[in-house]
């Protein structure tokens, strides 16, 4: 995926760090990733699919200018469950918390501000 502003542009130094719990038989598994952002906004993490049990990566975003870290989720679009979060959502703000499958890997992008786009900012929780 990508992190962007609300104009479109890359931010280039996020760290974005995820957590997940481990899907069943997979008792080594680490569940948590750190990855910083590159020059075009992009970050990368190699990971298993969530256990339909606890189907969501939990996410936090740092980034230069947020004197705390933003916090969100992440579900894989083709096996969302039914999440009370997602079902308190209007259909354009749930799609921002929707990993979109493109051949053999899963895309999401992050998104820090509306922008003209209005509802296309990522939701964020109050944590």
């Amino acid at each position: 995926g990508r992190v962007i502003d609300g104009d479109g542009a890359p931010v280039t130094d996020a760290c974005i760090e995820i957590w997940q719990p481990p899907p069943a038989g997979a008792p080594d598994f680490v569940g948590w990733g750190r990855c910083a952002t590159d020059a075009h906004g992009g970050f990368r993490f190699v990971t298993l699919a969530p256990d339909p049990a606890a189907p969501v990566v939990s996410v936090a975003v740092f980034a230069r200018g947020l004197l705390k870290p933003l916090w969100t989720r992440v579900y894989l679009a083709e096996t969302a469950p039914d999440d009370a979060l997602l079902a308190a959502l209007p259909p354009a703000r749930r799609a921002t918390l929707l990993a979109r499958r493109e051949g053999d890997r899963w895309r999401w992008d992050i998104r820090l501000q509306g922008g003209d786009q209005g509802d296309a900012e990522t939701v964020f929780l109050d944590l």
